[in-house]
């Protein structure tokens, strides 16, 4: 079983792309997905969360104010360390889980969607990885639009993430998904062409 990840900084295209394999039938994990529920009331990242900083990121319901922890996220850089130490090797587990069923069941290709994947230092994981990159006017331009937030806040994003440039070195394909939907998956299907050609 051939193994993907599917990775890119903020806004760049990693989740069309990881839209476009399932299209195509391939089977894929969004890390994000894996979190947002493992975030939910009693779940591990939950618990996890509470344990470690109480009352300070939730809601009057106990659900996750995503708005804080993003607020810190980008501010607060101890925090941000904080939080991926107590995630990472959460939903790098599950992962992992998820590909051994998978095997099992005779898969040929899955996919893995992960944005901090170099950052994670997860490479040993998967066999491809494909990094999504657009101009910096377009990933700004998106930011902005899908978080309802002022430019100056957009590159602030940016910037806390590993350049583009070192993640090019360490990709298998750089795929530039500025185009339309259709030209997008034209050129992954011609990727898994040529891996099961190989």
């Amino acid at each position: 079983m051939l193994k993907i990840g599917i990775t890119g900084n903020i806004a760049t295209g990693k989740t069309t792309v990881a839209g476009i394999f399932k299209d195509i039938g391939i089977t894929v994990v969004s890390a994000d997905e894996l979190i947002k529920n493992l975030q939910n009331p009693e779940n591990i990242l939950w618990l996890r969360i509470k344990k470690k900083w109480g009352d300070k990121y939730f809601n009057a319901d106990y659900t996750l104010n995503r708005g804080k922890v993003a607020v810190d996220l980008l501010r607060n850089n101890e925090f941000k360390v904080q939080l991926e130490d107590l995630t990472h090797p959460v939903i790098k587990q599950k992962i992992v889980e998820m590909f051994s069923i998978w095997k099992d069941e005779g898969k040929d290709i899955v996919a893995a969607e992960v944005p901090l994947l170099f950052e994670a230092g997860w490479e040993d994981l998967f066999d491809k990885i494909i990094l999504t990159v657009v101009s910096r006017e377009i990933q700004i331009k998106r930011i902005v639009e899908k978080r309802s937030i002022d430019i100056e806040t957009a590159k602030e994003w940016i910037k806390i993430q590993m350049p583009w440039d070192m993640k090019k070195q360490k990709a298998d394909a750089v795929i530039n998904t500025e185009g339309s939907i259709e030209e997008t998956k034209s050129i992954l299907e011609e990727f898994v062409r040529r891996i099961y050609e190989n």
